[in-house]
């Protein structure tokens, strides 16, 4: 510039420089300048926009955006820049739509799918929302904010375990995320999995130590294994009076067999209790079979899982229980897997179950 001070790129450029140093007041008047010298320059509109947006100046970024949209309408930085200036007024509707026009333009445009899912999920389009978090992770899988966001929007549909997986892995990326923490506790405990729901709210309090809706998330959880542990205890007391009660048996011994809470289940009592429910029965009853298979799979017994289930799917077949059988079916690849059965409700069983 000081041996040509009229040359528009060189302001430009120089103005790009000083932003990554932090210095915008100083990029601004060059940016500025590169316009004065040739007003047609999209991308000085489009980073001039930028930098006004960062001093709060909106309304001017504003315009410089549509001016770089003027001059060349499939600009697609443009369209995401114009469309987070719009954003910031709450003029939502034509942020989509600039939103949408940067993803159709630059489909690679990560930040432009994640900001597009974002909206979408505020206003109530969760199906949609979610195509655009995963684009956005197609493209950067390592990007924590859509794998929450991507959580959040599951959570909303009732889909709690898919919710978990993206939460767990917005954590496994940005292990002091607090607000993934917190609602992976959340959906862990609407599945019934109080030990690690504790875990994530405790994790959450210990971020942020005045999070009282962390604590009282914690309170709930705890109160909820604690109901379990004591309908537990109670159960076993009736055994002590009535030790050949089948229904009894076969509901403690499914509690203890297929809890989500590691601190409930004990795989070897469970196959003791089913193991009585099932003699004393006649061996006959496809849902107490399938409950021995479900201690056994929890006592790491695998291959008499298999045989169990099997067995239990014989004869609710040959009996007509036609969704017993059903039931039992899609367990039996998973004892071949070597995966225990877990519920993913916190109730405890109050009647028989496969």
């Amino acid at each position: 510039l000081e041996i040509k001070p009229d040359y528009a790129e060189a302001h430009h450029n120089l103005g790009n420089a000083l932003v990554g140093c932090g210095q915008s007041d100083e990029a601004l008047a060059h940016y500025q300048k590169a316009l004065e010298l040739r007003p047609d320059y999209a991308e000085a509109h489009n980073n001039l926009g930028a930098v006004l947006v960062g001093c709060g100046r909106v309304d001017e970024a504003i315009a410089h955006y549509r001016s770089a949209l003027a001059i060349n309408p499939d600009y697609a930085k443009a369209h995401n820049g114009l469309g987070e200036a719009l954003l910031s007024q709450e003029q939502v509707d034509e942020a989509i739509s600039h939103f949408r026009k940067a993803v159709d333009i630059q489909p690679n445009f990560v930040e432009a799918h994640y900001k597009l899912g974002t909206l979408l999920a505020d206003h109530g389009h969760a199906d949609e929302a979610m195509a655009e978090y995963q684009k956005a992770l197609e493209l950067k899988p390592d990007h924590a904010e859509a794998h929450y966001n991507l959580g959040n929007a599951l959570a909303s549909l009732g889909r709690f375990a898919e919710a978990a997986v993206h939460y767990q892995q917005a954590i496994a990326i940005k292990p002091d995320h607090a607000k993934a923490h917190g609602n992976l506790g959340n959906a862990l405990a609407s599945l019934g999995q109080f030990d690690e729901a504790i875990a994530h709210f405790s994790k959450v309090v210990e971020l942020e130590p005045g999070n009282r809706n962390a604590r009282r998330n914690r309170d709930v959880a705890l109160a909820q294994r604690e109901k379990i542990s004591s309908a537990l205890a109670q159960r076993r007391e009736s055994l002590r009076s009535h030790p050949d009660d089948v229904a009894l048996l076969n509901e403690t011994a499914w509690t203890l067999a297929t809890n989500p809470n590691a601190s409930i289940r004990n795989g070897a009592e469970a196959v003791e209790l089913a193991q009585r429910a099932v003699e004393l029965s006649g061996g006959r009853e496809p849902a107490i079979l399938g409950t021995l298979a479900a201690a056994q799979a929890e006592a790491g017994q695998f291959a008499e899982a298999v045989r169990t289930a099997e067995k239990a799917l014989e004869l609710a077949t040959q009996q007509n229980q036609q969704q017993m059988a059903e039931s039992i079916k899609v367990k039996i690849p998973l004892y071949r897997a070597g995966t225990p059965f877990r519920e993913t409700q916190p109730a405890v069983a109050d009647s028989a179950r496969p």
